[in-house]
């Protein structure tokens, strides 16, 4: 949803926040397109397959640590060989 378009509130039992929820989505229902339900599906899905990475201990890609570089000489090689970088230490 676009930000402002959501809405807050309390109800006194469950029925009337079921009614409420049910005015409000009779409200939005008719502006949401298949791409917005399709957003929702692809995060959900993105969002399961984190949570089931961290419960089999399994670190994020993006936080995985990379020891390889780019030199500015256009050469790549490996930060945590050292023999295979001090010839690009000049550069660096």
């Amino acid at each position: 949803m676009e930000p402002g378009r959501g809405w807050g509130g309390t109800a006194a039992d469950f029925e009337q926040a079921r009614a409420g929820f049910e005015a409000a989505w009779r409200n939005i229902l008719p502006d949401l397109t298949e791409a917005n339900f399709q957003e929702w599906r692809e995060q959900r899905d993105w969002t399961a397959r984190k949570y089931g990475m961290w419960a089999r201990g399994e670190r994020m890609t993006s936080l995985t640590p990379i020891s390889m570089m780019t030199c500015p000489c256009g050469a790549r090689f490996d930060s945590h060989y050292p023999g295979g970088s001090y010839v690009h230490r000049e550069h660096i």
